[in-house]
């Protein structure tokens, strides 16, 4: 069994635990997951990271990512 995890500012799409399947012709069970990075939401920490899908290609036609970045009064800019 191997496990997956993805940085910060990534999402895991696929399984987390993928197994490799007994018999003649090794596989796995499931399609090896794939780090795809978030599009849009909203930020409240004091750190952290956005970043644009598909980078440094380009991202899917028409795609829209808005970040919201809240912080308390006297921590912005």
């Amino acid at each position: 069994m191997v496990s997956f995890q993805c940085d910060q500012g990534f999402s895991l799409q696929g399984n987390a635990y993928i197994t490799c399947m007994p018999g003649p012709v090794r596989r796995w069970n499931y399609p090896v997951p794939l780090c795809i990075a978030q599009c849009g939401g909203s930020m409240t920490d004091f750190g952290g990271v956005i970043l644009s899908p598909g980078f440094p290609g380009n991202y899917q036609s028409s795609l829209d990512c808005t970040w919201g970045v809240e912080l308390p009064i006297g921590f912005g800019l």
